[in-house]
This record gives C-alpha cells, structure tokens and sequence, in this order.
C-alpha cells in the first residue's frame, strides 16, 4: 500500500490532514498525522463531544528513518481504524439523539391529539401492587452421609 493511500485511510468522510514531518538534532524524525476536523471540537456539547475530540486526537511518532519506515504503514493502519471506530460511535449515539426527538415529538402530538377529542374517564389506579408469586425452591437430592475423615467431601 502506498503512503497516500495510508493517510487517506486515516480520515472519515469530508475530513482534511495535516500531515508534518520534523528532522530532529540526532538526525530521527518526529511525524505529525493531524485530523482536521469539519465541525470544530470546541463547538461541540453533549455524550458526543468527547468521542469527538477522541477524532482531533494526532498520530506523533518519533525514530529513525529506518525505523519510521519499517513502523509507519502498521501504525497508520492501527490508527484509522481505531479512528473509525470512534466515528461509527459518534454517528450512533447521534442517530439515537434523533431518534429520541422524533419519539418524543410524536408522543407529544399524540398527547395533543388525545388531549382535542373527548376526554374518557380513566380508571383509577389501584394503590396496592398485584403480589407476585414466588416459585418454589427446588428439591434437592436426598442428603448423602459425609465421612469425616475424607478430604474430598
């Protein structure tokens, strides 16, 4: 696999990279993989806001070249999955968000609706909880005689 195809399987869908590679005074390198974000993290509120700053987080990696050469295509392959992997959380806890506002919207037109017509006298409900019954333990096997002087038993 080649290097480009590498960092694009870093990103999800519209995502930009900054991509930074530094020579370091004994002569290593230290790599920067950087996802760019399409919504800003700081603009972020709710159960999702820190999966998505899980997505902001950069890939820094630091040897020789020899060693970034060997370490690189294993490392960024480790990372976008990982970094999918968070967005396919991301996407899910956002679904459910919707799902439980069209819910809530529809139970709330329903009561609207329900509140318009005629209003039907409830039954009252009745204070004292139905008991429920309890099954029977079981039978156990009849009681063997324990020797006293066995280990085992």
């Amino acid at each position: 696999m080649d290097l480009f195809e590498q960092l694009v399987g870093v990103l999800t869908a519209g995502e930009r990279l900054r991509f930074e590679i530094a020579r370091n005074p004994d002569g290593g390198l230290t790599l920067l993989v950087q996802p760019l974000l399409i919504r800003p993290v700081e603009n972020l509120e709710g159960d999702a806001a820190p999966l998505r700053a899980a997505l902001a987080m950069p890939l820094r990696i630091t040897g020789s070249i020899a060693e970034l050469d060997a370490r690189l295509p294993a490392l960024l392959a480790t990372y976008g999955e990982r970094r999918r992997d968070v967005e396919m959380k991301v996407t899910s806890l956002e679904a459910l968000k919707e799902a439980g506002k069209a819910g809530a919207r529809l139970l709330e037109q329903g009561t609207k609706a329900a509140a318009g017509t005629s209003a039907v006298a409830a039954a009252p409900l009745d204070p004292t909880p139905t008991p429920t019954p309890v099954p029977a333990p079981a039978r156990s096997a009849p009681a063997v005689p324990v020797d006293p002087n066995n280990l085992f038993a």
